[in-house]
Parts: C-alpha cells; structure tokens; sequence
C-alpha cells in the first residue's frame, strides 16, 4: 500500500486538486491504483473523491480507467477563451518560427513540473516533436533551466532533489554544478545546452520574467541550430522583450 505523503494537502479542495493532476496529456487515462500511486493519498480518500467527482461530471470511468469528464473540458474552453493565450502565443512565435524554422516551445512552472504550454513544431522532416499541455519532471532541458533562473536560491533547493535522472553522459548530476548553470543563466538571461537530455539534440531558451514563470525554447538538430545559434540568441531576445510587456495571468 502506498504510504501517505506528509505534505499531502489537509483540504478536501486540496486533495480534488491532487487527484485531477494526475491527469495529463501523456496519461489521459488512469486506473484507480495509478492515480493513488502518483497522488500518495489513502485508498479509501482517492476512492470516495473519485466517486463524487464522477458523479459531478469532472471525472467520467469506462471499465476500469478513468479520465477527465465534459464538466472538466467545458471549464477548459472557457478558461482557454478567458486567457486568449494560444491566439496570442501563436501571433508572437510565429514570425518567430518562421525565421528560425525550429520546434519553439513555451513553458511554465506548476506544482515543480514544466508545462508546455504552447509549442510551434517545425516544418522540417527531422525535427522535435512534443506537444501542448505536455509535463516534464525537473531538471529537464534548457528549459528547464530558464524558468529555475527565476526563482529565488531558497525555492531552486527546495525544488532540485538530486540524484538527478541521467539521460546521457553530458548529464548534469551534480546539484552545486546545476545551480552554478542557473545563477549563469540568470546572468546572462539565456540557456543552451547541448546533447544533455538528448543526443545531437541542441536547445537555446530564455527566461521571461514576468508574474508566473516562463520561458521560450527553440529545439531542433544541433548540426541545424548550432550555426544559427547568434541569430536565435538574437531572436529569442527580441521576443522575451516584446513577452515582457504584455502582464499574463496564468
């Protein structure tokens, strides 16, 4: 049986919160004793939640799976047409992508794990390929490192538990190596890395200071993006300014 989390929320609401993030775009659907194992609340809690939450609509069952119900997407429309964020991301980015013709993904922070929010995938037949709504354990990536950078000292090692995963033998493990690239990155206000998460695989971001953390990441082949790599600098610059000026509410 798995053992409770001690920082496992108190609230009702907090717990309902925990149980419909176990949902995303690469697990959509859940059997009961996946969604206890990645929340760490009892049986009993997550059994009794689900029931209502079914009930409610948030949360429908087919045979033994679970998935997120209509009342749940119709609250995602309406959020998704309160923010107008896509119609904005896809205004900015895409003369973006257009000059660089890379995979660009735009990032978040939330509950310690990136988000893609948005990503324009390149055109080209060897290119990066992930999708919106997409979640990434940390560290992962350059992108990674652009939204940490914001972060104060103290909530970068409250969130960083080492031993970290090794993707490849470029591999960051060492946490005091890892904040020393952040506090860079901070610095210079851009992140590259190459070959760390993926072989041949170059990634070029920069962070977006504004309320909520975010960030802006252009991927692709290094024997592509390493010779752009002044102008994509460039670019991405340009672009963290003209995000800057407009206040979203993530």
């Amino acid at each position: 049986m798995p053992r409770q989390n001690p920082e496992s929320p108190k609230t009702v609401l907090g717990k309902v919160r925990v149980v419909l993030d176990q949902f995303s775009v690469e697990r959509p659907f859940l059997t009961l004793t996946e969604i206890i194992d990645g929340c760490g609340l009892p049986k009993p809690t997550v059994f009794r939640l689900l029931q209502e939450l079914t009930e409610l609509g948030f949360v429908a069952q087919k045979g033994k799976s679970y998935r997120l119900g209509l009342v749940s997407y119709r609250l995602g429309m309406v959020a998704k047409q309160q923010f107008h964020l896509e119609e904005f991301l896809d205004d900015l980015l895409a003369p973006l992508a257009q000059k660089i013709g890379e995979t660009i993904i735009t990032a978040t922070l939330e509950n310690n794990q990136i988000m893609y929010l948005h990503v324009v995938e390149s055109k080209r037949p060897l290119r990066y390929v992930v999708g919106a709504g997409a979640r990434r354990d940390i560290p992962f990536g350059a992108t990674s490192m652009a939204l940490l950078c914001q972060l104060s000292d103290e909530d970068q090692r409250a969130i960083l538990h080492p031993p970290f995963q090794l993707f490849t033998e470029k591999t960051i493990t060492s946490l005091e190596e890892y904040l020393t690239r952040l506090k860079l990155a901070r610095d210079k206000q851009i992140v590259m890395e190459c070959g760390e998460y993926y072989d041949g695989i170059m990634a070029i971001a920069v962070p977006i200071f504004t309320r909520q953390p975010l960030s802006i990441t252009v991927v692709g082949p290094e024997e592509r993006v390493r010779p752009n790599e002044n102008l994509i600098v460039a670019l991405l610059r340009e672009t963290a300014v003209e995000f800057g000026k407009i206040e979203l509410y993530l």
